[in-house]
């Protein structure tokens, strides 16, 4: 039977990612633009239309 307190588990944060750090630097910083110009957009379409709003984000590697 496993014991919790003596079950090995990785450190999860040594390859963490810093996201906020990760998606300033994509593009040199412009996908961070195109985001935020994306999502104000259909917050406000939102707004106006009293409809749901969605922005799609894709990250392929």
């Amino acid at each position: 039977m496993n014991n919790p307190s003596t079950t090995h588990k990785p450190d999860t944060t040594a390859a963490a990612t810093d996201v906020a750090e990760f998606i300033g630097e994509l593009d040199g910083g412009q996908f961070e633009r195109m985001a935020s110009i994306a999502m104000s957009e259909t917050a406000a379409a939102v707004v106006d239309s009293e409809r749901k709003g969605k922005v799609t984000i894709i990250l392929q590697f």
